[in-house]
Protein backbone atom coordinates (compact mmCIF):
# COMPACT_ATOMS: atom_id res chain seq x y z
CA UNK A 1 0.00 0.00 0.00
CA UNK A 2 1.25 3.53 -0.72
CA UNK A 3 2.25 5.97 1.85
CA UNK A 4 -0.55 8.47 0.99
CA UNK A 5 -3.21 5.99 1.06
CA UNK A 6 -2.12 4.56 4.63
CA UNK A 7 -2.23 8.16 5.84
CA UNK A 8 -5.94 9.56 4.26
CA UNK A 9 -6.87 6.00 5.74
CA UNK A 10 -5.39 6.73 9.43
CA UNK A 11 -7.12 9.92 9.30
CA UNK A 12 -10.23 9.07 8.20
CA UNK A 13 -10.57 6.30 10.49
CA UNK A 14 -9.44 9.09 13.21
CA UNK A 15 -12.21 11.25 12.25
CA UNK A 16 -15.20 8.02 12.41
CA UNK A 17 -13.28 7.03 15.80
CA UNK A 18 -13.63 10.76 17.64
CA UNK A 19 -17.27 11.62 16.07
CA UNK A 20 -18.42 8.23 17.50
CA UNK A 21 -16.75 8.33 20.41
CA UNK A 22 -18.34 11.82 20.70
CA UNK A 23 -21.90 10.45 20.12
CA UNK A 24 -21.64 7.47 22.70
CA UNK A 25 -20.16 10.15 25.09
CA UNK A 26 -23.38 12.12 25.32
CA UNK A 27 -25.12 9.61 25.11
CA UNK A 28 -24.16 7.86 27.92
CA UNK A 29 -23.77 10.55 29.68
CA UNK A 30 -27.73 11.31 29.50
CA UNK A 31 -27.76 8.10 31.55
CA UNK A 32 -27.72 10.31 35.02
CA UNK A 33 -30.54 12.71 33.72
CA UNK A 34 -33.14 9.98 33.53
CA UNK A 35 -35.67 9.17 36.58
CA UNK A 36 -34.86 5.34 36.67
CA UNK A 37 -31.22 5.42 36.48
CA UNK A 38 -30.86 3.08 39.01
CA UNK A 39 -32.21 0.57 37.10
CA UNK A 40 -29.42 0.51 34.02
CA UNK A 41 -26.40 0.41 36.79
CA UNK A 42 -24.80 -3.11 36.42
CA UNK A 43 -21.37 -2.56 37.95
CA UNK A 44 -22.52 0.53 39.94
CA UNK A 45 -23.33 -0.41 43.41
CA UNK A 46 -27.09 0.67 44.10
CA UNK A 47 -25.40 2.56 47.30
CA UNK A 48 -24.18 4.95 44.60
CA UNK A 49 -25.57 8.20 46.27
CA UNK A 50 -25.91 10.21 42.89
CA UNK A 51 -25.97 10.18 39.53
CA UNK A 52 -22.57 11.87 39.45
CA UNK A 53 -21.17 8.42 40.73
CA UNK A 54 -22.11 6.22 37.93
CA UNK A 55 -19.11 3.88 36.34
CA UNK A 56 -17.96 5.22 32.74
CA UNK A 57 -18.58 1.08 31.83
CA UNK A 58 -21.96 2.02 33.41
CA UNK A 59 -22.96 4.78 30.98
CA UNK A 60 -21.19 2.77 28.13
CA UNK A 61 -23.33 0.13 27.87
CA UNK A 62 -26.22 2.45 28.85
CA UNK A 63 -25.46 4.14 25.73
CA UNK A 64 -24.78 0.68 23.82
CA UNK A 65 -28.78 -0.10 24.74
CA UNK A 66 -29.75 3.18 23.36
CA UNK A 67 -27.57 3.46 20.18
CA UNK A 68 -26.06 -0.15 19.26
CA UNK A 69 -24.69 1.27 16.08
CA UNK A 70 -23.00 4.27 17.08
CA UNK A 71 -21.75 2.06 19.72
CA UNK A 72 -20.17 -0.74 17.32
CA UNK A 73 -18.90 2.13 14.77
CA UNK A 74 -16.84 3.15 17.72
CA UNK A 75 -15.73 -0.27 19.15
CA UNK A 76 -14.90 -0.74 14.87
CA UNK A 77 -12.82 2.31 14.54
CA UNK A 78 -11.17 1.81 17.68
CA UNK A 79 -10.08 -1.84 16.93
CA UNK A 80 -8.82 -0.50 13.30
CA UNK A 81 -7.18 2.09 14.93
CA UNK A 82 -5.07 -0.25 17.39
CA UNK A 83 -4.53 -2.47 14.40
CA UNK A 84 -2.89 0.29 11.87
CA UNK A 85 -0.54 1.28 15.23
CA UNK A 86 0.57 -2.15 15.40
CA UNK A 87 0.96 -2.91 12.36
CA UNK A 88 3.05 0.64 11.99
CA UNK A 89 5.25 -0.16 15.24
CA UNK A 90 6.11 -3.74 14.36
CA UNK A 91 7.10 -2.12 10.86
CA UNK A 92 9.25 0.30 12.65
CA UNK A 93 10.98 -2.19 14.37
CA UNK A 94 11.14 -4.88 12.19
CA UNK A 95 12.77 -2.00 9.66
CA UNK A 96 15.56 -0.81 12.90
CA UNK A 97 17.18 -4.35 12.34
CA UNK A 98 18.02 -3.83 8.81
CA UNK A 99 21.64 -2.23 7.63
CA UNK A 100 20.41 1.15 5.47
CA UNK A 101 22.13 1.05 2.35
CA UNK A 102 23.50 4.44 1.83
Amino acid sequence: MSYIYKVTLFIGVAAIFAYSFFLTAVTGSHLGYSENWKEHLTFTPQTAHGPQHIFEIDKFIYAFNIQPFITIIFLSSFAVLAGLFISWVKKRFSDKGKLSSV
